[in-house]
């Protein structure tokens, strides 16, 4: 996309609050509610990262999902590219007519390279770069309630990320083997036409794991040790979609 159209100083407002190279995929919850029930929907983050989930029922209250999703380098200071897949199956019980409580568990893997300017005061801002591969494994619960228009929901999922390597440009590869985050979503979605439905959804990401000590006197473990620990920050997602719930017949 030319930077005309998006500009840098929106994408620096976007990726902000995100200096951690993991990038979530979203937690969210599928709403299949019955054994050969199929849905799939596409998403696209503000920063042009696009996500694709798909979920089935193969039997009665189980379930199994995949998802993909992919972002471009549109600028040179301010972007993220990654390139993740997750794979998933879990169980589903319907609470009554209008609520659905799903639990899920899976794995996946990501590449991501991120660069962002930090905000200064004073001056130029500092510029940090990053590249990370890494396997993941999650649970997920979800809860959500069917409306005759719109359905709303909530999810947590607990992620543990397994880092085959994170390196920053500057310093090399840095000291931070796996973390444990917690994520937590909302989402809605509202039909628009038959079995087409319009998403929202947005959440954040924190990481439980402890900082590494950065106490040291020797400069270069110094500064590899602050690095580490910017992936440890918070990470926001929000994003806008359509969904597709093709007609099932009960069996």
């Amino acid at each position: 996309m030319p930077t005309n159209l998006l500009p840098a100083s929106v994408l620096a407002l976007l990726l902000a609050t995100s200096c951690t190279v993991y990038a979530p995929m979203q937690p969210l919850m599928p709403l299949v509610s019955q054994r050969g029930q199929v849905e799939a929907w596409a998403s696209s983050q503000f920063t042009g990262r696009l996500e694709a989930t798909g979920a089935y029922s193969p039997v009665r209250r189980a379930v199994v999902t995949g998802a993909l999703t992919v972002a471009p380098k549109l600028v040179q200071e301010y972007f993220l590219v990654t390139r993740q897949y997750e794979v998933g199956a879990g169980l589903y019980q319907p609470l009554g007519e209008r609520c659905l409580l799903s639990a899920l568990g899976g794995y996946g893997q990501a590449y991501n390279h991120r660069g962002y300017v930090d905000a200064a005061l004073f001056g130029p801002g500092t510029y940090s770069e990053y590249e990370a591969r890494y396997a993941k494994y999650f649970g997920q619960v979800g809860f959500a309630e069917m409306g005759s228009i719109a359905t709303q929901g909530v999810t947590y999922r607990l992620v543990k990320a397994d880092f085959s390597y994170l390196t920053d440009t500057r310093y090399g590869p840095l000291p931070l083997r796996s973390m444990l985050r917690h994520e937590l979503a909302y989402f809605m979605r509202a039909d628009v036409a038959r079995r087409w439905k319009l998403t929202f959804a947005t959440g954040f990401s924190i990481s439980s794991t402890p900082k590494l000590d950065t106490d040291s006197r020797h400069p270069t473990y110094y500064w590899s040790a602050y690095h580490a620990n910017r992936n440890l920050l918070i990470a926001y997602f929000m994003s806008l979609g359509i969904m597709l719930q093709p007609e099932h017949k009960s069996k």
